[in-house]
């Protein structure tokens, strides 16, 4: 997993118990224990992951566009020139 870095969060009450539901619940599922701080670590890379997809589309959608750009240029000369 490597170096992991301590970060204080504040839960109101429910959220907590929340938390120790769900956790209880995959304990109870894996046959081992799973810690709060365990499932708010796999629950905020999730969260990380799911935030991070539409940049992650926006950036190959534009390196799509940018080589078809490339493509068309490549076949209509006259359109280097007026790019330059």
């Amino acid at each position: 997993m490597g170096r992991l870095y301590r970060a204080q969060v504040l839960l109101g009450q429910d959220q907590y118990r929340r938390l120790r539901r769900i956790a209880a619940r995959r304990s109870a599922e894996q046959g081992r224990r799973v810690s709060i701080s365990q499932l708010l670590r796999e629950l905020l890379k999730e969260a990380l992951e799911k935030a991070e997809e539409p940049e992650a589309r926006v950036q190959a959608a534009l390196a799509h566009l940018f080589a078809l750009g490339d493509v068309v240029r490549a076949r209509q000369p006259e359109l280097r020139s007026e790019a330059g």
